[in-house]
């Protein structure tokens, strides 16, 4: 068995903050918390954040937020970190995603594989709240390899409380130690050669069952398996919570 990782896009990588945070319309200068439930949100995830904004707003008073709620949430969202008189970009998804994850300096996410390989390859520090009625409990499992590995922390939905959460974010967003520690981590987790990995598999799986293959040509013509791109399938029905 050979472990490729899975693939990302070419432009989910370290980016500047500041860059990123202006160009989503926030301040260049101060910490950002992306909340993100995947490509659908997740109601559950919406739900817990908006009881820790008192909390959170107490204890880091300058911090930021990028929230993508999903379809249904979005106004109800909007409208609580308004009460709080909070700075947040509120959204129902993102297409600019590297964008978010570029802006961030820690996020609360669910624990797909996609999401965490966009995480692991933008070296973003999480807590992450696995999707508790994911087939065989597999977000549990992904987010679990993390924790094990310093990659991230872990939040089970049905013990969370604002307490804890606000807990693990603050430690993320204003310790150093643990915060580095935590990307150098995140960093083994990120195979940079994941999609041509993946297409070489495939290429040499079909060239043994005898089907001809002729890889896409590189830009200096020497030929080069197509990259795979990355994908959300896996996530869109296991966030609705």
């Amino acid at each position: 068995m050979k472990v490729t990782g899975t693939p990302v896009r070419p432009q989910f990588r370290p980016m500047d903050a500041a860059a990123c945070r202006v160009a989503l319309g926030l301040d260049a200068n101060r910490s950002v918390l992306l909340v993100m439930g995947g490509s659908q949100g997740a109601r559950a995830v919406n739900h817990l954040v908006t009881r820790s904004l008192p909390l959170l707003s107490a204890q880091l008073p300058e911090l930021q937020f990028i929230h993508l709620t999903g379809a249904n949430d979005c106004e109800k969202i909007h409208d609580a970190y308004a009460g709080h008189g909070l700075k947040a970009m509120v959204r129902p998804f993102l297409t600019e995603m590297e964008l978010a994850l570029g802006a961030a300096t820690a996020a609360i996410s669910r624990a797909g594989a996609s999401s965490l390989a966009e995480l692991a390859a933008m070296r973003v520090p999480a807590v992450l709240v696995p999707y508790p009625s994911a087939t065989d409990n597999h977000q549990f499992y992904n987010a679990w390899a993390f924790v094990e590995s310093g990659a991230a922390r872990m939040l089970e939905q049905e013990k969370a409380t604002p307490e804890m959460l606000v807990e693990m974010a603050t430690g993320l967003i204003a310790k150093p130690e643990p915060h580095g520690a935590m990307k150098e981590a995140l960093a083994k987790w990120h195979p940079p050669d994941a999609a041509e990995g993946v297409a070489r598999r495939v290429i040499e799986t079909m060239a043994r069952q005898g089907v001809s293959v002729t890889p896409p040509a590189k830009p200096n013509g020497a030929p080069a398996p197509r990259p795979v791109p990355s994908g959300r399938a896996e996530i869109k029905t296991a966030n609705i919570a």
